[in-house]
């Protein structure tokens, strides 16, 4: 008995006080109390219909099974009454079913009885089970009776007693449910359907789930689906059934992809092509034979064209079935528009990718070959590459020819974006002023164009020439690309045993393995200063994930690389310590030959076609 009242929980229940039974149990009354016919007061609420009440006793803790001394639970006396409200909200809060209760008969053979439809139906949703008997040796379906809703009962029955049922009336639910029996005996367990029919590897399971997602589901529940299957074919070890199941998923992908799209939220696009395992969606095909980069250009949606662009990798010189790629989609559409541009600049990156690929697999630099590359420069920090491929191969002459065409081009075709690009440039422009490639009122000239570039880049113009700096910077492992990386390492190691070796030699094969690095992992290795591509001792650096300074003073062997990089050499067939071992070697040789600095004076490089006549730099 409460305190300053006669009255108990079950008083204030009948009455509907919702205040008064929250008081009653704050003041530490039984939840669970008993009256009349052992009634509790969760049995009572379900009588009167309060679920309010109803709700606050099943939060603090009112036992569902408890049962009166007629046998009825909370769920019994709300069907009997026809008690509607209450009976929804004990089901769904896992209210027993199954147990035989008043007259011998279950809940569910009860609501079929009282032609309660929606209760009948929510009761099989939270694992009542239509085959439970009776006392009398009776199954739910012998308790249907003539009436408007008994093809409705008789359809959700047999929805619900058998897998095969579930699947032919294409009820998620009674496949949820089945399944979950199927799987752990328990109707009611608490597992999804789609990890259900996955751990049975009930393939048909599969395809109907994933099928009715894409009719009803959310595009949030959808990319949850997906992921369970993603990690379904991650843990099984089963290979045929993780082939057929990895079709299924990739197959549900393509449809939950479209209406991403089809939304453009990046986001959950995001979610999507993160939790897979596998680069699907760039090779993939949909039913319209686009690739998703095409979808995206028809909706000229420039977040998704970026994404898909940098984060995706997928390659915007695909071809659609009727043979154009998605810049010829965005051009059709606007070619002025940033998507335009954004999927334009692209395709040049690549192209730059693939020349300087060919450049460097050749081994003979020219200058003609060089020029191919200027004009598919996107950003600054291709000088990179191109000074790579000509130091110490091109004479004086030849070297001042590449430099004044590529600097015009990096203005021209405004590539200084933000105060990190104008720096590295201008500090490009002392480098070369100092090495005699390029004269001071040239450095002036240059420095001040590109000062004024930089003030009148466009906003969307740094945001497109930003995404190419993200592309470059993600790792690409093609065959090719990790041969190069090779070749160039041994052909450096071969060199490094000859002891007569020039400087300026032994610098040429340094940035050529530093340009083969480059080309597999862009500008993940943050090289800084233009020559810093032929010093042994900042190539290191720019690798490393710790300070190196105890690693080349041969105070430890330990080298830890940054993230990626171990996995190219790998890839490359180099064993990273090795690697590392050599270019310390290379700072070693280097100090103990007194070199102060690697950017000497220029000297004649050894190659048979040299002109020393050109050795001498003449600038108008």
């Amino acid at each position: 008995m409460g305190i300053f009242s006669r009255d108990t929980i079950t008083d204030f229940v009948r009455r509907g006080d919702l205040d008064g039974v929250r008081r009653r149990l704050d003041l530490g009354d039984d939840v669970n109390e008993r009256r009349g016919f052992h009634n509790t007061p969760l049995i009572e609420a379900a009588r009167y219909n309060v679920v309010d009440i109803l709700e606050l006793l099943i939060a603090r803790g009112a036992d569902l099974e408890l049962a009166n001394s007629n046998d009825l639970t909370a769920l019994h006396a709300a069907i009997d009454e026809k008690r509607e409200a209450t009976a929804l909200a004990l089901a769904r809060h896992g209210a027993c079913a199954n147990n035989v209760g008043l007259f011998g008969r279950t809940p569910l053979q009860c609501a079929i009885l009282r032609d309660m439809l929606e209760v009948t139906e929510v009761l099989l949703a939270h694992g009542a089970d239509p085959m439970a008997e009776s006392d009398s040796a009776k199954i739910a379906m012998d308790y249907v009776r003539a009436g408007p809703n008994c093809e409705e009962f008789e359809k959700l029955l047999n929805a619900y007693s058998s897998l095969k049922g579930a699947i032919g009336a294409m009820n998620a639910e009674a496949i949820t449910v089945c399944l979950r029996e199927r799987l752990t005996g328990d109707r009611a367990a608490k597992v999804s359907s789609i990890d259900a029919a996955i751990q049975l590897k009930h393939s048909e399971a599969v395809t109907i789930i994933l099928q009715m997602s894409l009719a009803s589901d959310t595009l949030v529940e959808m990319v949850e689906k997906h992921k369970e299957v993603e990690r379904g074919v991650e843990q099984t070890d089963d290979l045929k059934w993780r082939e057929e199941l990895r079709n299924l998923g990739e197959d549900f992908g393509r449809g939950v992809l479209a209406l991403l799209m089809d939304s453009g939220d990046v986001v959950l696009l995001k979610q999507l092509v993160e939790d897979t395992t596998s680069k699907w969606i760039q090779n993939l095909r949909l039913s319209n034979g686009w690739t998703p980069l095409h979808l995206a250009a028809s909706q000229t949606n420039f977040a998704l064209v970026r994404y898909l662009l940098v984060d995706c990798g997928c390659n915007p010189l695909l071809l659609s079935s009727d043979s154009k790629t998605a810049f010829d989609f965005a051009v059709e559409i606007d070619k002025n528009s940033k998507v335009s541009w954004l999927l334009r600049e692209h395709i040049k990156q690549r192209a730059f990718w693939e020349r300087a690929t060919l450049i460097l697999s050749a081994g003979k630099v020219t200058v003609t070959r060089l020029r191919q590359l200027m004009g598919l420069m996107t950003s600054v920090y291709d000088l990179h590459i191109i000074f790579g491929l000509a130091l110490r191969t091109l004479s004086a002459g030849e070297m001042h020819t590449v430099l004044s065409e590529v600097f015009d081009e990096v203005i021209r075709a405004k590539l200084i974006v933000d105060h990190q690009a104008i720096t590295f440039f201008q500090l490009a422009l002392r480098e070369c002023r100092r090495e005699n490639f390029i004269a001071e009122v040239e450095q002036m000239k240059w420095d001040l164009k590109a000062t004024k570039v930089k003030r009148e880049t466009s906003v969307w113009d740094r945001e497109i020439k930003r995404s190419l700096l993200e592309a470059a910077c993600t790792v690409r492992k093609a065959e090719r690309n990790t041969a190069l990386v090779h070749k160039q390492f041994n052909l450096l190691r071969e060199e490094m045993k000859l002891s007569a070796i020039k400087p300026h030699t032994r610098q040429r094969y340094i940035s050529r393995l530093s340009v083969a690095l480059i080309l597999c992992g862009g500008a993940a290795y943050n090289l800084g200063a233009l020559f810093d591509i032929c010093d042994p001792a900042k190539l290191l650096t720019v690798l490393s994930a710790d300070d190196v300074e105890d690693f080349l003073a041969e105070t430890t062997s330990t080298f830890v690389f940054k993230t990626g990089v171990e996995a190219v050499l790998i890839h490359s067939a180099i064993d990273p310590i090795d690697f590392a071992l050599a270019l310390r070697n290379i700072v070693k040789q280097e100090q103990s030959e007194c070199i102060e600095t690697k950017r000497s004076a220029w000297e004649p490089c050894d190659r048979e076609s040299f002109d020393s006549t050109e050795d001498v730099l003449q600038v108008p």
